[in-house]
């Protein structure tokens, strides 16, 4: 009997959206520690594209607002003709969600936004895609951290923003 109702509460709290999405928030938080204790001053532990992501949060911030040009083109790179950017991994949804992150705190901290954006919408939105499709509010949340945090996904977070930053997946779905 208590079997029984444990599971009808669990079922009722995972039926509730908005403790879902703090559940993925904090699994978020709890899968990228000690990012959330050092926001601004520190970033994924990547060696090599982390870098030019880096980069790319301090460029777009550079380029917009403070050169008032489009970030496509730098002429810091190849001084004196500059470089097209164009084929470059910008992320631009990642770019311009974090602009006012990136202009108050700085690259690392728009970064590990970014981080936690990504996992926290893709758990929420497997969620939400699954629940309605199954409407089997346990088998919902089960798929989302199985989404959110699939190792490929917390492996890009690493350094590669672009290829981690699949939250709009299942919401398109």
């Amino acid at each position: 009997m208590s079997n029984t109702l444990e599971q009808t509460r669990l079922e009722r709290l995972l039926n509730r959206p908005r403790i879902v999405a703090g559940l993925y928030l904090l699994l978020a938080v709890l899968m990228t520690w000690p990012l959330a204790a050092d926001f601004a001053g520190s970033v994924a532990g990547g060696a090599g594209d982390l870098w030019q992501n880096y980069w790319n949060f301090w460029w777009w911030k550079t380029a917009l607002l403070d050169l008032g040009q489009h970030p496509y083109f730098s002429p810091m790179i190849f001084h004196p003709t500059g470089a097209k950017l164009i084929f470059h991994t910008h992320s631009p949804f990642n770019m311009l969600v974090a602009l006012p992150l990136t202009a108050t705190l700085g690259p690392a901290a728009a970064y590990n936004f970014c981080i936690l954006l990504a996992l926290w919408v893709s758990g929420l939105g497997m969620y939400l895609l699954v629940r309605e499709l199954t409407s089997e509010a346990r088998g919902a949340f089960l798929a989302g951290i199985v989404f959110a945090f699939f190792p490929q996904t917390i492996e890009q977070i690493l350094e590669h923003l672009n290829l981690a930053a699949v939250q709009f997946m299942p919401l398109t779905l």
